[in-house]
């Protein structure tokens, strides 16, 4: 194998951090502590307590890099389960509709679709406002469409599951260490933590007014590393938790938090206005 295609298996390798969540892929490698020490750092910040029952609204999932619906049909099954509606916007779909838009292009170059995907719901549903959940570079797309598309008159709440809100630290390891242009993969670029694209959705604060927040981490999120990346500061109506803390020794990895039943128990009880605590095994 030549030089050239070890470094783009590697960008892949960087920027597909949704491809192996799977139901049930796991290992005694992803699930170990690899760096203990995260485990020992303080909570996770908490500002008001969200009671605002939004649960007769649509529910949109926003997909990562590489997510498609076989890969989120357990968090389907169980947001209708909880008399939801669920409709999923998926990135892999739009890189194939669109000739315009490649594989882990450009963030902004996702919203248009993002956003003639939202107004079908409402459309279709007849709902005032929708519910979000996003998961990895779907946390980072939504965050630039809200802003771009004025989301809060559209949206009541998001859910972001290590939705990289800051960026990750992971992509500029790979302009680094790959090329500067992440071999032309500009979903890496847009990641870098001190780009203009996370400027462009964190110099204002991570919060927009009139939206409510619930941002689900693990300290073992090593995409996000340091998993702070995927939460929130600054004035806002959202609420950090981290999985460790919600459920003691429930370790999660950027892969497998979508899988988590206390992630999806978490969704339903914020949509619901409820308290988030969910059951643990």
């Amino acid at each position: 194998m030549n030089k050239k295609a070890v470094r783009s298996l590697a960008t892949v390798a960087i920027l597909g951090a949704g491809i192996l969540a799977t139901p049930g892929v796991a290992s005694a490698a992803s699930d170990s502590p690899a760096v203990p020490e995260v485990l020992l750092a303080p909570s996770a910040p908490v500002t008001e307590q969200v009671t605002k029952d939004s649960s007769a609204l649509p529910v949109i999932w926003v997909g990562g890099s590489t997510d498609f619906p076989q890969l989120n049909s357990r968090v389907r099954a169980y947001i209708e389960r909880s008399g939801m509606k669920f409709f999923e916007w998926d990135p892999i779909k739009v890189t194939l509709d669109d000739p315009n838009v490649k594989l882990f292009d450009h963030l902004e170059k996702y919203m248009p679709s993002l956003d003639s995907f939202v107004k079908q719901v409402l459309q279709e549903t007849g709902a005032p406002k929708v519910n979000l959940v996003t998961y990895s570079q779907g946390g980072a797309i939504t965050a630039g469409w809200t802003r771009k598309y004025d989301g809060a008159k559209v949206v009541e709440k998001i859910v972001n599951i290590s939705g990289l809100v800051n960026g990750s630290p992971v992509a500029g390891v790979g302009t680094k260490a790959i090329s500067e242009d992440c071999l032309g993969f500009g979903t890496c670029v847009d990641f870098i933590p001190e780009g203009e694209y996370v400027r462009s959705i964190t110099e204002q604060g991570n919060a927009l007014p009139g939206i409510e927040y619930l941002n689900v981490e693990s300290r073992m999120d090593l995409f996000a590393a340091p998993y702070t990346n995927g939460l929130m500061t600054g004035p806002g109506n959202y609420r950090n938790v981290l999985t460790e803390d919600l459920c003691p020794g429930d370790v999660g990895t950027h892969l497998l938090l979508p899988q988590k039943q206390i992630v999806h128990q978490s969704i339903v009880q914020f949509f619901r206005g409820q308290e988030v605590r969910p059951a643990c095994r």
